[in-house]
């Protein structure tokens, strides 16, 4: 991954926030596959609720979950472990 997190996002506690344009709840997969795409992030398992788009993606050694709450209308990036947490900050910020 070793890019630099792009400007619309947000570190925020233990999670990365998404600060672009709002999405409608039918445009986040094709817009998650771009995102995951473009940072070199793979898609292990996509899970579609109600309201809410969970992503369980793999990163360069962390595994983490690609989020959006349609509600809301929020997309975040959060560890799935704590102990991921150091690793995907990194990523982000290196």
């Amino acid at each position: 991954m070793n890019r630099p997190i792009p400007p619309l996002w947000r570190e925020a506690e233990q999670h990365w926030l998404y600060l672009g344009d709002v999405l409608a709840w039918e445009l986040f997969p094709a817009w998650g596959e771009a995102f995951c795409a473009g940072m070199g992030i793979q898609v292990i398992v996509k899970d579609s609720g109600a309201d809410r788009h969970i992503w369980q993606c793999r990163g360069n050694g962390f595994d983490l979950l690609l989020q959006f709450e349609g509600l809301a209308e929020t997309i975040w990036l959060e560890p799935l472990r704590e102990a991921d947490w150091p690793a995907l900050q990194a990523s982000f910020t290196e």
